[in-house]
């Protein structure tokens, strides 16, 4: 079973069972969404989808700070800036690597979910 320990082992976080919980809970529930899916894998790839998509919430929350890396970036040769990133590597699910892990486990239906079709209705008619 995923728990706070696997998720602070995996982003060296230091935030408490308490506050890593809801990111644990969270994963859960987009796992549950996925039971067709995830019904035919092992407990072991699921709770280990579970914790890294956890880590994947709390890395891209200002909660999981402590899970960032520091990025530097120069702007001119006299300036620079320094901002925490979760070590951003593309969009959505793909932006860390722990949501690129959990996708990978779940053989990558977590992009699919991340592709939300749009759709207009339109009621009435238009005179």
């Amino acid at each position: 079973m995923s728990c706070p320990d696997k998720v602070r082992g995996i982003t060296g976080s230091s935030l408490t069972d308490l506050e890593i919980t809801p990111f644990l809970d969270m994963a859960s529930a987009v796992l549950e969404g996925l039971s067709e899916k995830t019904a035919t894998l092992s407990s072991t790839v699921v709770d280990n989808a579970t914790t890294y998509l956890a880590a994947h919430f709390l890395s891209t929350s200002p909660v999981g700070d402590d899970a960032k890396q520091v990025r530097r970036e120069a702007i001119t040769s006299e300036y620079s800036v320094e901002y925490l990133t979760p070590f951003n590597m593309g969009q959505g699910i793909l932006a860390t690597q722990y949501g690129q892990a959990a996708n990978m486990l779940l053989g990558g239906c977590l992009v699919e979910m991340d592709k939300v079709p749009v759709s207009f209705n339109v009621i009435g008619s238009i005179e």
